[in-house]
């Protein structure tokens, strides 16, 4: 008998832990990638492009990260983030990171509704402006995955991370589940 006291709230902790976790850690992954329209020199091709999706309400981050395998005249890994910013379906806005200084543009050139981002030669910096002549298109096909850097993509542009509204989310979620398992269970153990 005494142990069926223990039944109700036993069973809302395990229902409340599965919410805060579910709600916590899915991400939001869209059906459609907004890819931008890359150029680099045609001798100097990244070898990878990985893309990372958050999202905060209305507005939605793409981080992609392209990557070469040597940085200037340095045999080391270069990862170069674009950011693509969603309002409502629509382009809001394209962040690039020169030397560690972000750079935001509401208005970048565009290519078939995508932005358009050039590549430095050598160095690899990423520049909102339509490429040289001789530049060449690069043709990757990102991979969803885990940026190498962490990096608030709404930070970037003013708006606050969506960490706290997960995570309150979360929590919300979590202690309604909590509660209301616990006194449907509570209600079905007193009428059996």
């Amino acid at each position: 008998m005494r142990a069926k006291k223990f039944i109700p709230i036993l069973l809302a902790t395990v229902v409340a832990y599965m919410t805060f976790n579910f709600f916590y850690t899915v991400t939001y992954t869209p059906f459609y990638i907004p890819t931008p329209v890359a150029y680099c020199a045609p001798n100097d091709k990244p070898t990878g492009l990985i893309v990372h999706v958050e999202r905060s309400g209305d507005l939605i981050a793409y981080e992609f990260w392209y990557k070469w395998p040597y940085d200037g005249f340095y045999h080391r890994t270069d990862w170069e983030p674009v950011i693509v910013y969603l309002k409502s379906g629509k382009l809001y806005a394209v962040a690039v990171r020169a030397h560690y200084n972000w750079r935001v543009d509401f208005h970048p050139p565009e290519e078939d509704g995508r932005p358009i981002v050039t590549f430095a030669y050598l160095w690899h910096t990423p520049l909102l402006k339509l490429p040289p002549s001789n530049y060449v298109k690069v043709n990757l096909t990102p991979v969803v995955a885990n940026p190498p850097e962490n990096v608030d993509p709404f930070e970037i542009i003013g708006v606050p991370s969506p960490f706290s509204n997960a995570f309150v989310s979360a929590l919300i979620y979590s202690t309604v589940a909590f509660f209301a398992t616990f006194f449907a269970f509570e209600y079905i153990i007193r009428k059996t």
